[in-house]
């Protein structure tokens, strides 16, 4: 447990923008921001996850630091160290706000293990860009998937803030399809991350395409679909992946799925054993997303159509280690009409 006293650093105006908050959640490098009003009275706290599920659900930069603080988080009065330990193990929590009984805050808590410091990840993001989309057909005859609106930016944009608010800078977008009108609407933007367009050949695949950029790749990168959106810890899944030794890991969802019918459970002769009244069933699905070592591109035949399954199929047969990094939520597959809808209804 660290403790905070010197509060000024770790604060923002309720009157500023998610921008702003962003600013001073850097500055501090505690994960987490206090918000206070006017008369320098505690308002709530904003942590970096509250901000990427904004960026999921909501505006953008724009909007201002209310839409996600929250303003009924768990607060202490003093720094009597044994209650603070305490409500950190019995709530789950990583910041405590130690707050007066005039809503004056004193100083912010911090959980041991914690990063504490919002360095940049020098681990770069490709982002497969380069498909025609048909599943959006015909929207996407007309514009390419990765410009498709979300709120106030595009899929693209999207995709590189939930990556950006955790420490990664380095985005490189394999293209293909509309390449032209890609580049040109980035070309027109400015932002703080650095941005490569790496352009396929021809349409090989999820994993295909890469094989043209294998000499320029580093040993270790983030891979994912241009059509998905997460808030996953990234920086917890890459220290899973090293731990793991692994040469991909897939960001895995668990999905629970229930039979609108009663199902029959037979042995082997057709005897019934008995009778399960609409169960549910749990399983690992697969994201779009994955972690990767170059080392696994060496399976990848060229000028050929490759998907990722392919490729981990090749690995596991080979013996080498694949691994899975599993989430409960917090995923959008915006790749087909029904869960874009879903998404923009959520954020109007």
């Amino acid at each position: 447990m660290k403790i905070y006293r010197d509060v000024a650093r770790y604060t923002v105006a309720n009157e500023s923008t998610i921008s702003g908050g962003l600013a001073a959640m850097d500055k501090g490098g505690i994960q987490a921001i206090a918000v206070v009003d006017a008369q320098g009275k505690f308002v709530g706290i904003v942590t970096d996850g509250d901000i990427r599920r904004h960026f999921l659900n909501g505006d953008g930069l724009g909007s201002s630091i209310g839409a996600v603080t929250n303003t009924d988080p768990i607060t202490l009065s003093d720094f009597e160290s044994g209650a603070i330990e305490k409500c950190f193990a019995e709530k789950n929590i990583n910041h405590i706000p130690i707050v007066r009984a005039d809503q004056r805050l004193v100083g912010l808590a911090v959980r041991l293990g914690t990063r504490i410091e919002e360095e940049r990840v020098n681990i770069p993001v490709v982002v497969m860009a380069g498909g025609k989309g048909t599943r959006m057909a015909p929207l996407s005859n007309i514009i390419p998937k990765p410009l498709f609106p979300v709120g106030h930016n595009t899929m693209l944009e999207k995709i590189f803030d939930t990556y950006s608010v955790q420490g990664f800078h380095d985005f490189r977008v394999v293209i293909n399809y509309k390449r032209e009108l890609i580049k040109s609407y980035f070309s027109e933007l400015d932002h703080d991350y650095q941005l490569e367009f790496l352009e396929e050949a021809d349409f090989y695949g999820t994993v295909g395409g890469l094989v043209q950029f294998k000499s320029s790749l580093p040993e270790t990168f983030f891979l994912t679909n241009c059509d998905v959106l997460t808030d996953a810890d990234y920086r917890s899944m890459l220290a899973h992946h090293r731990e793991a030794k692994a040469e991909i890991t897939i960001l895995g969802l668990r999905k629970k799925e229930r039979v609108a019918y009663g199902v029959v459970n037979l042995d082997e002769a057709n005897k019934v054993e008995g009778l399960s009244e609409k169960p549910e069933y749990s399983n690992i699905i697969m994201t779009g997303i994955y972690l990767v070592e170059r080392s696994a591109l060496e399976l990848i035949p060229k000028n050929r159509e490759v998907g990722m399954d392919l490729l981990i199929n090749s690995l596991l047969e080979k013996g080498r280690t694949v691994s899975c990094y599993v989430i409960d939520d917090g995923w959008y597959d915006i790749g087909q009409f029904d869960e874009y809808k879903k998404l923009l209804a959520q954020m109007s």
